[in-house]
């Protein structure tokens, strides 16, 4: 174990062990981080899923415009559809 001068009281990862002080960590430390890193390496790929989840929806007016047919904005229109 490897441990680093002025490590003082947070301590230092050397590695993959993890030294506080001259000690190593206690296992209630090591499954805390455990946990950790395993919840982040879950949240990425979720985080993924959500954000494309998420993609914005067909605006046919939006559409209807870039298009340039007067009649199908005017009925869209007429219809009373979210213009935002």
């Amino acid at each position: 174990m490897m441990v680093y001068p002025g490590a003082g009281r947070r301590g230092r990862v050397a590695g993959r062990r993890w030294v506080c002080a001259g000690a190593a960590a206690s296992t209630r430390q090591r499954r805390r981080m455990r946990w950790t890193q395993r919840a982040s390496r879950a949240a990425v790929p979720l985080l993924a899923v959500v954000c494309l989840g998420a993609a914005p929806r067909e605006l046919p007016l939006v559409e209807a415009v870039k298009v340039g047919s007067a009649e199908s904005v005017r009925a869209l229109l007429d219809q009373r559809i979210d213009v935002n």
